[in-house]
């Protein structure tokens, strides 16, 4: 009987340490956890501040273009001038004059 017993406070001895382990690997995960949150953020800022650009740029065209008969040069001209007021560089090609619609792409990798 006293060696069962022997031999159940031995298989305790055995689990010193475990706690180290199951500590690491949460850590782990967790810090990936953080990792991924933080990217998502950045993501989701860097986007935002794209779309608040070009929301820009095509208000401030269209409001030259359409309510002070600004020439199509002039509402590009203002448009470019709004997205980098914006942090945003936008060239004459993402910018476009259509009869009733203006219309600004903001591409992520052109922000300053």
């Amino acid at each position: 009987m006293m060696k069962k017993l022997r031999g159940l406070m031995n298989l305790n001895k055995k689990e010193d340490g475990a706690i180290s382990v199951i500590v690491a690997l949460f850590l782990t995960v967790a810090i990936g956890f953080t990792a991924l949150s933080v990217d998502g953020g950045v993501w989701r800022s860097t986007k935002r501040k794209c779309q608040n650009a070009a929301d820009a740029a095509a208000l401030v065209a269209a409001d030259a273009y359409f309510n002070d008969n600004a020439t199509d040069a002039t509402a590009l001209s203002l448009a470019m001038d709004a997205a980098a007021k914006n942090g945003v560089v936008v060239t004459k090609d993402e910018i476009q004059l259509v009869k009733d619609t203006v219309s600004v792409t903001a591409i992520i990798d052109k922000i300053d």
